[in-house]
């Protein structure tokens, strides 16, 4: 089964080196196909939605538009938000929440 399931797999495309000029054609197609399409994560910036993206991957997206508006009233800006995982990440990795907590903080600080 699982020969028959890797032969019906089509090949990844590559990444082809028009790629960068390609991207406004796809964009403008994806617009025309699905009109109504806005992200599910609220947000009012890049960080946010950086940030909203990066916790949807634990949890759904309802649970992450609850809890974001008290994460970004706290720290509304990555140098904030950095500050405040120096704890977690200096603490000792003995209880699941502190360890969860620690990996979100590396999560988010690593790509802001």
């Amino acid at each position: 089964m699982k020969a028959a399931a890797r032969r019906l797999r089509r090949p990844r495309p590559r990444r082809t080196r028009d790629a960068p000029q390609r991207a406004p054609e796809i964009l403008a197609r994806l617009r025309v196909a699905y009109p109504e399409a806005r992200c599910a994560l609220e947000h009012r910036n890049a960080f946010e939605l950086l940030c909203a993206t990066i916790l949807s991957a634990q949890c759904t997206d309802a649970r992450v538009n609850l809890v974001t508006p008290t994460l970004f009233a706290a720290y509304p800006t990555p140098e904030a938000l950095g500050r405040a995982c120096e704890p977690a990440r200096s603490q000792e990795r003995g209880s699941y929440f502190a360890f969860f907590w620690s990996q979100v903080c590396i999560s988010l600080i690593s790509r802001c």
